[in-house]
This record gives C-alpha cells, structure tokens and sequence, in this order.
C-alpha cells in the first residue's frame, strides 16, 4: 500500500491509460486529451502527486502525446474528422506496463462506474465496490481503511458533479454523456477481471486431479484464446502469466484451491501443483460473479 501511494503519476503513464481505455486501438486526439483529463481529476481527487512535467503539460497534454509519437509507442494517421492517435499490437505490452503505475489509483473509481453503468442502488454499490477491492486486494492494494466509504462518496459526487450520474427512484443511472466516461473507467479493471474469470473456467472444465502450475497457466491462456474468439474477453493485455498465477493463489486463499504437499507429485518445473480445496463448490458463483461484472461493463 505504501509503495503504490507514494507513485507519482507521469503523463507516459496517464496517456497509456487513456489510450487503453477503449475498445479500440486508435482514438481522436481530443477524445484522447479528455480521458487524459478525467485520469488527472481522478489523480488530484486522491491527492496524488503529480510530475512537474505532467503538471506543466496541462491541459492539452501536447508535450507528453508528442514524446510518446517519438518514442514510437503511438501513431499518428490524419482523418477529416480530426487526427486520430494509435497504437500498433505489438506495443500493447509497454503500455500496459506505464498504465500499471497508475492503475491502482484508478480501482475504486472504475468498480464504481461498472456499478453505475449497471444501476445499483447507492448503499449497495458501496458494498459491491469493496467486495471487489477485497476480492483483488493484491492486484492494485487499495486501502481498506476507514475512510474508504468517504472516498467512494467523493468519486460519486465527481461523478455527478462532471453530469455523468443521475438519481432515479434511488438508483444511480448513467447519463448520456456520461455513458462514455463511465464505460472509459470500468474497462481500467476489466483485464484484470477477464483473466481471473478465465482461470476460473479453466479449473472448473479441467477434470478432478492436481494440477501443474504450469498446466494450469496453459488451460487458462487456452480460455482466455477462447474467450477472446467469443467477444467475451476483450483486453489481450489480460493474458499475462503473472496475472493468471495470481488468480490462483486467491483461490487457495479462498480456500477453492490448495497446494499440493510436499512430497507430492511436482510439474516438469519441480512446482507444486494445485488441488481441489475445501471451498471448491464455490467456484461457480465466483466465476458467474466475475461474468456478471463483465457483461456489466
């Protein structure tokens, strides 16, 4: 928690995470500039320290979109509707890797818009938003002190406050302009959640015998591939040995998995491997959870 509050935010990272928060691979610079704009709000709303440089480049972030053209992890193609900036596949992996310096910051506030979008209700959406911050605590260490409930209110009164939310029959909904910004934010958490629901089906469709670690990562890249076929998963950035072992490890903490003892039978890498655990039949609500929150935004 420590190290990731003390990251001070650069505009590489702001811009990788703005450029990663759609669906597609390109997007008009002024599209770009106003998501730029949303993460930097976001930032000072937590009272994150931001670079001199970041700070200077404000509000048209030319400086920083300038330095990214040269690095040549963006391109520029010119349209009559604007200039559109992109990104080619094969520089997903170092935009991904800026946006994780800022991604953390960005948890609480994207689980909350997915809720909107979805129309929860304000004291269940807050219930819902730390069940998720519980749930991938060791994906981006959000404090889960007491002044969580009161940062959550500030995100959902920025939200209303930008015009993004209404309330309706004491329900949040999204308005129409802020469908876009709010969809923008849910999908910083989304890579994280697709891989944690593939590795979930991978365990459950393989059959009831230890496995590997390494035959596990295998089956939950193989649905993950099968996921991404099916418009079901959608950030391939996702697909990340790490973030497979991680979903993993929550799961023997959950108590679905536990590790192989030793002395047991090892992988081809001398790994314990995993084996159904105690909380197994658990399993299927915790991957319907995870689809629900996907279909959800």
């Amino acid at each position: 928690e420590r190290i990731s509050a003390a990251m001070v935010p650069a505009a590489t990272a702001v811009a990788a995470t703005a450029l990663l928060g759609g669906r597609a691979r390109g997007v008009f610079r002024a599209r770009l500039v106003g998501r730029m704009q949303q993460v930097v709000d976001l930032l000072r709303l937590q009272g994150v320290r931001l670079t001199p440089a970041l700070e200077a480049d404000l509000p048209g972030f030319e400086d920083a979109i300038a330095a990214m053209l040269r690095a040549g992890l963006v391109r520029s193609a010119e349209d009559p509707r604007g200039e559109i900036l992109f990104f080619e596949e094969s520089k997903l992996r170092a935009l991904d890797f800026y946006r994780n310096s800022v991604v953390h910051f960005l948890a609480a506030p994207s689980f909350l818009a997915r809720g909107v979008v979805a129309g929860r209700e304000p004291e269940a959406l807050r219930d819902e938003v730390t069940g998720w911050l519980d749930l991938f605590y060791t994906e981006f260490f959000t404090p889960r002190d007491e002044g969580l409930a009161a940062r959550l209110d500030a995100f959902l009164e920025y939200f209303e406050r930008s015009g993004w939310v209404v309330r309706r029959e004491g329900r949040l909904a999204p308005t129409e302009a802020g469908r876009g910004p709010l969809r923008f934010l849910a999908s910083q958490t989304r890579a994280v959640v697709e891989a944690y629901a593939a590795t979930c089906s991978a365990i459950l469709a393989a059959p009831p015998r230890a496995l590997g670690q390494k035959d596990l990562r295998r089956a939950a890249e193989e649905q993950f591939a099968r996921a991404v076929l099916l418009g079901e998963a959608e950030r391939r950035e996702a697909a990340h040995p790490v973030t497979f072992a991680n979903a993993a490890d929550l799961l023997v903490r959950l108590g679905v998995l536990e590790r192989t003892p030793v002395g047991a039978q090892r992988d081809e890498e001398g790994e314990p491997g995993f084996a159904r655990g105690a909380r197994f039949d658990e399993l299927p609500a915790l991957r319907e959870r995870l689809a629900s929150a996907l279909a959800s935004g």
